[in-house]
């Protein structure tokens, strides 16, 4: 790790230990916003990594990113930080700047896209954007449209939009926005390549969640390993009986697996051979986050499913985000496809090809 990239891990990673705590949790369990914090995320510069100073960003890479995006995870605050971060990712890279330091979030769904009509020179936006993350919260949005037949991005203002609020199981808003009549600026539209677009915001946002998992296991690994160290039974500290020490082992393993495969698939991203990758990723760690949660909760008993614990908050993020940005069941069948249109047979793609070989 260089000296920059060991830098901007130490500061991020100090601060958002600091800002997570059981009350911050308990905030967040309700959907509330905290517009300090964001402020303060904002002048650390964590919403601006991997974005050129051109663009309003502080520069950095892929890595730079995820490496921002695992400690969001293993330090949970409730913020649109990760998506924030994917739409100016994807703004970036279609020469939209964004001039504003306020939350955004994005829709792209290739089978419910929003409707744009150009009417004398004007663009009429009509439609329905379902499970936005922190729509509630956003400024804008990034979303896929149709208009004319022609597939488009467009940078929609959520101020007017009817909002319908729903949470996922942690509490983090899941929102849907209705649109009527909303016009757009030319400027905040771009032609796109449907399928390129959609399914590259669909992979960094597998990426991302994948990278939240992991943060997160390992901090329930923290957790466990405080818990077992301190708690007694029958005169001895947890930690010393077998069964614990096999809960803490398959936590110890199945995290470092999957941090294994989430490093590997920020490497293949940043050398642009990202999509086998990241699907090996999603499925590797969307099916074990549940078995994480699991272990974790016999270990701590009926404690750790108390309000007042800490571990309730973590592990209802495992549960719910392995299933955001696509679970295991939707990937493999992306895999399967993909398998199918590569030309090759399944045993040259597990033993000829560098992104297999690393996860396996």
């Amino acid at each position: 790790m260089s000296e920059i990239k060991e830098y901007i891990y130490d500061s991020a990673s100090k601060f958002l230990k600091k800002q997570s705590t059981q009350a911050l949790l308990e905030k967040g369990q309700m959907g509330l916003f905290d517009d300090e914090l964001w402020a303060s995320v904002n002048d650390m510069g964590l919403t601006g990594v991997n974005i050129s100073e051109a663009y309003g960003g502080v520069g950095g890479d892929y890595e730079d990113g995820f490496t921002v995006i695992k400690l969001v995870g293993q330090y949970p605050i409730p913020l649109p930080l990760t998506e924030t971060l994917i739409s100016k990712w994807i703004l970036s890279q279609y020469g939209i700047k964004i001039t504003h330091d306020q939350p955004l979030s994005f829709y792209f769904n290739e089978q419910n896209p929003l409707e744009v009509r150009e009417h004398n020179g004007n663009y009429i936006l009509n439609g329905e954007a379902l499970n936005v993350p922190w729509g509630r919260v956003a400024k804008e949005i990034v979303a896929l449209a149709k208009c004319q037949n022609q597939w488009i991005m467009v940078l929609v203002p959520v101020n007017e939009s009817k909002i319908h609020e729903k949470v996922n199981l942690a509490g983090e808003p899941r929102d849907s926005l209705f649109f009527h009549g909303v016009n757009i600026e030319d400027s905040a539209i771009k032609i796109i390549k449907d399928c390129e677009s959609k399914k590259k915001v669909e992979q960094l946002y597998a990426l991302a969640k994948a990278a939240m998992l992991t943060g997160i296991s390992e901090r329930v690994v923290q957790e466990c390993l405080f818990y077992a160290s301190e708690r007694k039974q029958f005169g001895r500290n947890l930690f010393r009986f077998q069964a614990v020490q096999q809960h803490i082992s398959f936590l110890v393993g199945e995290t470092a697996a999957c941090l294994a495969a989430v490093n590997n698939a920020v490497e293949m991203l940043q050398g642009g051979n990202d999509a086998l990758s990241i699907m090996l990723t999603k499925i590797k760690v969307s099916a074990v986050a549940g078995d994480i949660a699991m272990t974790a909760h016999q270990l701590h008993g009926a404690i750790g499913m108390t309000y007042e614990h800490t571990l309730h908050h973590l592990t209802k993020r495992l549960w719910s985000w392995r299933d955001e940005g696509g679970n295991e069941r939707y990937w493999q069948g992306e895999l399967s496809t993909y398998i199918e249109k590569n030309s090759g047979t399944i045993w040259s793609l597990l033993v000829d090809n560098h992104s297999v070989r690393s996860i396996l």
